[in-house]
């Protein structure tokens, strides 16, 4: 499955959209197309390579779980109830 990714390579650098051959769904897991995205503040930071963890670390998403609001959906939240 061929998709494009906006991806680091190096720190305090603009992202770079690449194409990446990922595998499939799995057995029990869900395809999920995703219409927009964004870099929140704290994303940001770690970009720059100003964060307390260094030039850009190495990032991994946690084992699936219910989710925890991200930075977009907190600031839609918050626009909802304006």
């Amino acid at each position: 499955m061929n998709i494009r990714a906006a991806v680091a390579f190096h720190a305090a650098k603009p992202l770079e959209i690449v194409e990446l051959d990922l595998d499939g769904p799995k057995p029990g897991e869900v395809l999920v197309k995703i219409k927009t995205t964004g870099v929140c503040q704290a994303g940001e930071v770690t970009l720059s390579g100003a964060g307390p963890e260094g030039l850009l670390p190495a990032m991994s998403a946690p084992p699936a779980r219910r989710a925890k609001p991200t930075c977009a959906r907190r600031s839609a939240q918050r626009s909802a109830r304006a």
